[in-house]
């Protein structure tokens, strides 16, 4: 699996365009601070009339000393949604010192991947 999405890859492994809708995605710590965790709740219900099989992610658009922001994504879990079904989730993500990646304080966000399609997000702090 790539981190992208690819779609030609992802359809070859069974893993169609998602029929969903996006019902919640609430951030539960709007203000994260280094060492501490950023932590969200979300909610989504099928509209496909068979079941589907999804991969989901949320990537994080970490802030940058430019000002810009850099997604990073993580696997997060797959699942076969049945047809109507509803599957929630929480996640909690860690916020520490990588040497890959310096924290800057600032607006970041958080979004919800589903066999590489965004499906929406929310912003929280830094600081």
């Amino acid at each position: 699996m790539t981190e992208s999405g690819h779609r030609g890859a992802l359809d070859v492994l069974g893993y169609d365009s998602p029929k969903l809708t996006l019902d919640r995605f609430d951030v539960v710590s709007e203000t994260v601070s280094l060492g501490g965790a950023l932590e969200f709740e979300v909610e989504i219900t099928s509209t496909a009339k068979a079941d589907q099989r999804l991969i989901i992610d949320y990537v994080v658009h970490h802030m940058r000393a430019n000002g810009n922001s850099k997604p990073k994504v993580f696997k997060w879990k797959t699942a076969t949604l049945k047809a109507g079904a509803t599957l929630t989730g929480k996640k909690k993500q860690a916020i520490s010192v990588i040497t890959t990646r310096h924290n800057y304080a600032g607006r970041h966000r958080v979004e919800l991947s589903v066999n590489g399609k965004c499906f929406g997000g929310a912003d929280f702090f830094f600081s």
